[in-house]
């Protein structure tokens, strides 16, 4: 409803260089402006996401995953 469109949408591996180079190719893609990503907690030994992704930030926002945290564990409580 708001016109925003689907580019792209993947799944893949636990492989930081796979996770990697599927981001990559979606910020080098002139037409696509935003890159969401789910799942990837870090938390189990297999998931390898905030090593694969974090090298390709170009600026941190501390303090937004606490919020988000927040905002999460009032709607599902430790699921968040």
């Amino acid at each position: 409803a708001a016109g925003h469109q689907l580019a792209d949408r993947a799944i893949v591996h636990d492989d930081v260089e796979e996770i990697r180079a599927k981001v990559k190719s979606w910020i080098a893609d002139r037409d696509i402006d935003v890159v969401i990503t789910t799942g990837g907690t870090g938390f189990t030994g297999r998931d390898v996401t905030p090593e694969a992704l974090k090298p390709l930030f170009e600026k941190e926002i501390d303090g937004f995953s606490t919020i988000f945290h927040l905002i999460s564990y009032e709607k599902i409580e430790t699921s968040t």
